[in-house]
């Protein structure tokens, strides 16, 4: 009988080890499919991979909108926050320019630091929008070539543009379905950056977004700021987008804030300076 009991609790054990391996790689594949393709939606995103991704899962995602994830967001500042007068000189960083562009979007960016940061702050310019081909053609451009190429991701992959133009829907309050009302959008213009080298081919950035939406014609207009955390990795002769590096506190962002307060500064964000790059 406990030779039994116990051959029942190894099957059950091993069960629950195989499909928590199976969620692990379906969170792994997504989310480096998605890396840095609006970045604020990772909490729902991880909230539909827990679920399984099934059409179940996605109805109740619908209905509870999205969920707070490693990104940090806060509304634009009050007039009573902003400190015009400072401008700190050490705040302000100029980014290289990509060399070329694929699919109309800036690539061939120097291996170095500022590089990566450069191609991580044009990737994630391109990730705000409504448009499902444009939020395509940004993970063909900015996705590490070895994870598109990968047949045994393919699944996830066809998954991941439906997924991203959903959550979109639901930030700049759109239908999920349908045409696009007249007037809505979605939009994010980078204001700032910081990043930390964690090899010559690898650097952690965090990037500072002002993101305005709107859901139609006549509707109000909403503005936050998102501070959100990539990683660029350098491969094929370039700059990508790939998963966080395990271990990292997903938890911890820098806190958002506008340009022109001391917070900025204190934060730690650089303001950018890209010349014609955008």
């Amino acid at each position: 009988m406990l030779s039994l009991n116990y051959s029942h609790r190894l099957k059950r054990f091993l069960l629950s080890l195989h499909l928590d391996q199976m969620s692990q790689r379906r969170m792994r594949l997504l989310v480096m499919a998605l890396v840095g393709i609006i970045l604020l939606l990772v909490g729902v995103l991880v909230g539909f991979l827990a679920g399984g991704g099934s059409d179940s899962d996605a109805r109740e995602d619908d209905a509870a909108g999205p969920s707070h994830g490693p990104a940090q967001s806060s509304k634009t500042p009050s007039d009573s926050e902003d400190d015009s007068t400072f401008h700190d000189t050490d705040s302000w960083v100029n980014l290289p320019e990509g060399k070329s562009r694929k699919n109309g979007l800036p690539i061939g960016f120097p291996h170095t630091d500022t590089g990566a940061v450069a191609a991580t702050v044009a990737n994630n310019r391109a990730g705000w929008t409504l448009d499902g081909d444009k939020i395509r053609l940004a993970l063909e451009t900015y996705a590490d070539p070895k994870d598109l190429e990968d047949p045994n991701q393919q699944e996830e992959l066809a998954a991941a543009v439906p997924f991203a133009v959903k959550s979109a829907r639901k930030m700049a309050g759109v239908p999920v379905k349908g045409p696009v009302p007249d007037g809505a959008n979605l939009s994010g213009s980078p204001i700032g950056v910081q990043w930390k080298p964690l090899s010559a081919d690898r650097v952690r950035v965090y990037v500072l977004t002002r993101v305005t939406s709107r859901a139609g014609e006549g509707e109000e207009t909403k503005t936050q700021l998102m501070a959100l955390p990539s990683e660029a990795i350098w491969t094929a002769g370039d700059w990508k987008m790939t998963a966080l590096e395990e271990g990292v506190d997903r938890s911890w962002t820098p806190d958002p804030a506008d340009l022109g307060t001391r917070k900025f500064a204190d934060e730690g964000w650089k303001a950018l300076r890209e010349g014609s790059s955008r």
